[in-house]
């Protein structure tokens, strides 16, 4: 069962979650040091974080740099109340996303999103090496390239994060600097990620497909059995899988696949708002699940994030 930590200072955050709780295992926290100590006691590997009821004892920015740096798995979902195109709110979300929050959530929302969103963020924190090296997390230096990185449409390369992570802590602004000046390599890399999209809504299929030559590397299929071809062909890093295929219901094709492609991370797409569908496709060996219709951006930010786990993967070995 997947855990969660409520870290608030309102009760009506928990009346949603004590909804969840057949799903879920639900903790509570209304100070920092109480939601440190309970993630460091349970092994929570997902934060909800009020910034509408922030805890007393540290700053919301603080809270969420200080918790990612104790956990680096730990995926944080940061709710803020709605606004508007004039709000003073918009800054604070892109600071947000910066201390390494993996999504916010605007409230009012219903239970039902927040089951989706939180089915995402537990498939993203069974990806994320726990530990990197005993003195640079992906909070800091690193953190900071792979974000600026994944903003330009770009993964860091393995010896540029071997070069952080050997360098030593006082040139560390100095290097990360020089690697976000210097992008050929990394776009060169991003160029050599294969995606594969398997969808059978033509119109869609051309998008998907224009959208990942632009970017990466790779190809398209109408169906299951098309998609499997192309597969034995040659090998994939990403694949676009849409659950309502002709031939086959995308969930069945996930374990063909990784059989023919283990390596592969599969992306589901669909129409479909259901945290157990989410929760099935994930126990059959998705990565990740994406709901039509979505955005172009967000998909590349996906595909990048899987490409960068394998990476980071190979350099915590």
């Amino acid at each position: 069962m997947d855990k969660i930590i409520n870290i608030s200072t309102s009760d009506a955050f928990a009346t949603v979650f004590n909804g969840l709780s057949e799903r879920v295992a639900v903790f509570s926290a209304a100070t920092a040091a109480e939601a440190l100590r309970l993630i460091a006691d349970h092994h929570i590997d997902i934060a909800f974080v009020s910034a509408m009821d922030p805890v007393p004892d540290l700053s919301l920015h603080s809270l969420l740099t200080t918790l990612k740096s104790h956990r680096p798995s730990l995926q944080m979902i940061v709710c803020f109340k709605g606004y508007d195109a004039d709000s003073k709110d918009i800054p604070d979300v892109v600071s947000y996303i910066k201390t390494g929050v993996f999504d916010v959530l605007e409230w009012p929302s219903s239970p039902y999103e927040l089951m989706w969103l939180i089915g995402r963020a537990a498939t993203a924190a069974q990806l994320i090496p726990v530990a990197m090296t005993p003195t640079v997390d992906l909070n800091g230096a690193l953190h900071r390239l792979i974000s600026h990185r994944h903003t330009e449409g770009m993964i860091v390369t393995e010896s540029e994060i071997r070069q952080v992570l050997e360098s030593p802590e006082a040139a560390l602004d100095t290097v990360v600097a020089d690697l976000m000046a210097d992008s050929v390599s990394a776009r060169q890399a991003t160029r050599t990620i294969r995606v594969l999209s398997i969808e059978d809504e033509p119109t869609l299929r051309e998008m998907i497909y224009d959208f990942i030559r632009a970017t990466f590397s790779g190809a398209a299929a109408s169906d299951a059995r098309s998609g499997m071809d192309l597969i034995g062909r040659d090998p994939f890093d990403v694949v676009l899988l849409d659950i309502g295929l002709p031939d086959m219901f995308g969930n069945e094709a996930i374990a063909p696949i990784k059989e023919h492609n283990p390596d592969a991370d599969i992306v589901i797409l669909t129409a479909y708002h259901s945290y157990e569908l989410i929760k099935a496709t994930i126990a059959n060996g998705a990565v990740d699940y994406m709901v039509k219709p979505f955005e172009f951006e967000e998909l590349r930010a996906v595909i990048l994030r899987q490409a960068q786990q394998k990476i980071l993967a190979r350099c915590a070995q």
